[in-house]
């Protein structure tokens, strides 16, 4: 706890996810009603984000307006205040938008999506473009399926709160027996490599859906990024979440698993040390030739099989 304390300036149990049950029956419809206005202009087209109404008026500022009433209702609750000021920045307030997250973190200095949102600011894009994913979540985002071939860590977001989320890619049908799969112990764990030009971080799962023969799966990237940016934010989620959500789908989309996982204390321990990271160094931007050199750099000192959980 003392590294989140160091950072953040307070627990690290900011990081749990929205929890509308203390909020009223008339802010939950508020919410509800502005969230489905505003996803109903957010776009992906060809891989590029499309935001359509934007504005001082129309229907993502309307959506807005919505969440507002809900916070108005809720004026202490943390998360409502940064949905409205996530809100504003996708209706291009940016002003507004600034001044309600700087206000919101003068007001509650533990919530680090306000913090990691002004540190970034400039690169920063609202959460409310996310997919929306959760445990009861039944049906797999568009954005989600078209971005997801192998295992892949994308930024999501929980009802209100960004989170990172991994999905797997089923694509070959390897696991036929979804009891066992339902079932199975499943090992995960993090890794910062020594390649740190640029920096390396690993992400390693074992599942034993078949003791004898476990599939076992890696996703590595280069999290420094320049701050704010999508790619980065979602390894700052990851690194400072207590839990993980493993989905599994197949190749027509079907959701074959959806589990959250807490983060063991190894596991933990790395992600600390890649937070540290993250909190030490301003990044830039990696070209796909970087980014492919630095882990085939890593691969070949790293055998998957030999990766201790």
């Amino acid at each position: 706890m003392g590294f989140f304390n160091k950072l953040f300036g307070g627990k690290s149990n900011d990081t749990k996810s929205f929890d509308p049950i203390s909020m009223s029956k008339e802010a939950k419809q508020h919410l509800s009603n502005g969230l489905s206005q505003i996803e109903k202009q957010v776009n992906f087209i060809g891989g590029t984000l499309q935001v359509l109404g934007t504005g001082n008026s129309g229907p993502v500022i309307d959506g807005v307006h919505e969440i507002k009433k809900a916070y108005d209702l809720h004026p202490d609750n943390y998360q409502l205040h940064f949905a409205y000021a996530s809100g504003l920045h996708l209706a291009m307030q940016y002003k507004s938008a600034e001044d309600e997250m700087r206000k919101l973190i003068e007001i509650h200095p533990n919530f680090f999506p306000a913090k990691l949102a002004i540190r970034g600011w400039k690169n920063w894009l609202s959460p409310l473009v996310y997919p929306p994913w959760n445990q009861r979540t039944n049906n797999v985002h568009n954005t989600i399926s078209m971005q997801v071939k192998t295992l892949i860590t994308l930024p999501t977001r929980d009802l209100i709160i960004p989170r990172a989320t991994m999905f797997f890619r089923d694509a070959n049908g390897e696991f036929q027996d979804l009891q066992a799969l339902r079932s199975a112990r499943i090992d995960i764990v993090s890794l910062v490599s020594s390649v740190n030009n640029p920096q390396v971080f690993g992400i390693y799962l074992a599942i034993f859906d078949n003791p004898g023969n476990p599939l076992r799966l890696e996703e590595l990237d280069c999290p420094i990024k320049p701050r704010g940016k999508m790619d980065r934010l979602k390894w700052e989620y990851f690194c400072l979440q207590e839990d993980i959500d493993l989905v599994i789908i197949d190749r027509a989309d079907k959701i074959l698993l959806n589990k959250r996982m807490k983060i063991s204390g190894k596991m933990r321990n790395n992600n600390k040390q890649m937070l540290k990271l993250l909190e030490e160094l301003d990044g830039q931007d990696i070209s796909i030739s970087e980014l492919l050199s630095a882990i085939n750099r890593h691969q070949a000192t790293i055998d998957p099989n030999q990766v201790q959980y």
